[in-house]
């Protein structure tokens, strides 16, 4: 039987491209436009990739007879972290992928991006682009899907479109796996010694400041002002960095992080608060409490948000989260290079390239190449492969039925 053949879109290192592999396709055509995405594919897949911007590539230049078109189109634009602006160029990308699959003229094509994408302009944007695609000539379904239900160790949301036009129901994998068997520890368990292994290494160099601050930081915790709970340490608690604070003034500062959130202090999240309020939340007298707000105010504990109302600096300062052996990885991203956003469960390190890897899915015979952040980078933009797998099965079926 002959292999389904592929042409993929936004390569990227070649995680969406690895799934497609591991399920029985052949990869014959693929893009992207990141030096370094462009060698780690060509290292590990395949030298059929092209580096080169795809609104440069003429339609005569695409390959024909291809069974499916795939692509993670860039999604920085659509992500809940970003602004999410409709016309932020990146955004117009997918229609790149349309034009390449009006040509082509796959029996499948397969889209993959950020869930903010189903939430842009309250859902416009993907009605959007399924009425652009539908318009082509396809049958078009989209689905959120959580990669621990097909063997991935992190908590990880993709929105997955798939279109076809050769009158088949589009489908999507059904979850695949348990996600309690799932864990950082069995990811990366046996990871804790860098070296060793291809990529097993991280930017060695941080200011000493981190390591007083990771040190006080416990798995599943980080350093955040904004919420009140067993999962902050506020900054007032490593006195070593973000200096002294006396018992008062910690009851002051305490009594904001609890009640700062709090609807009745105002319509806005997070909102600042008054002397009166602040010495009815704990019961002191209110020229005591003024003058503890300006000795804080003093040390940069406080700020005057609004005439007369206050609230603690960094408020929405949330680092050096530290992972949990027991738990899942949160979602990867590009910045699990510094510990200042990331901590190894057990070390005062942040996670290797290859501890990133492994929590995406990327065997260990996948090397990846460039400096070290551009190989964090390319994993955090990666489709995970087991993800993309279970995709690909689905597509594989229909195809060769």
């Amino acid at each position: 039987m002959k292999q389904p053949t592929v042409l993929s879109l936004f390569s990227g290192c070649g995680g969406m491209d690895l799934g497609f592999i591991q399920a029985g396709f052949n990869i014959v055509w693929a893009n992207d436009i990141e030096k370094s995405a462009v060698y780690t594919y060509r290292k590990n897949i395949g030298e059929h990739i092209i580096e080169k911007d795809i609104k440069e590539i003429k339609n005569e230049k695409l390959p024909t007879e291809i069974d499916v078109v795939i692509g993670g189109f860039p999604c920085q634009g659509f992500s809940l972290a970003g602004k999410r602006d409709i016309n932020d160029e990146r955004n117009q990308l997918y229609k790149e992928m349309k034009r390449v699959v009006e040509v082509v003229r796959p029996k499948f094509f397969v889209a993959e991006n950020v869930r903010g994408l189903l939430s842009m302009l309250k859902g416009e944007v993907i009605k959007h682009i399924v009425r652009d695609f539908t318009s082509i000539g396809y049958k078009v379904n989209f689905k959120l899907l959580y990669a621990p239900h097909y063997g991935v160790p992190q908590k990880r949301y993709r929105v997955f479109i798939i279109g076809n036009r050769i009158n088949k129901e589009n489908k999507f994998p059904e979850p695949i796996c348990n996600t309690e068997i799932l864990s950082v520890r069995n990811a990366i368990g046996d990871l804790e010694e860098l070296g060793g292994l291809p990529n097993h290494e991280i930017i060695q160099k941080w200011p000493t400041e981190y390591d007083i601050i990771m040190n006080h930081i416990r798995e599943e915790q980080k350093l955040c002002n904004s919420r009140h709970g067993e999962s902050s340490v506020y900054t007032w608690d490593i006195p070593e960095v973000y200096g002294e604070v006396t018992r008062e003034e910690k009851e002051i500062l305490l009594a904001i992080a609890k009640n700062r959130r709090r609807k009745e202090y105002g319509e806005k999240d997070g909102n600042p608060l008054s002397i009166s309020t602040i010495s009815a939340l704990t019961e002191k007298d209110e020229e005591i409490v003024k003058s503890l707000v300006n000795a804080l105010i003093n040390k940069e504990y406080l700020i005057e948000k609004e005439v007369g109302k206050y609230d603690i600096t960094k408020a929405n300062f949330a680092r050096f989260y530290r992972l949990s052996w027991d738990d899942l990885s949160p979602t990867i991203l590009t910045n699990f290079d510094n510990p200042r956003n990331y901590v190894h469960p057990s070390q005062n390190r942040p996670l290797s390239v290859r501890e990133v890897a492994r929590l995406q899915s990327f065997p260990d015979d996948f090397i990846f190449y460039g400096t070290l952040k551009e190989q964090y980078t390319l994993i955090g933009n990666a489709v995970p492969p087991l993800l993309a797998k279970a995709v690909a099965n689905i597509i594989f079926k229909e195809l060769t039925n």
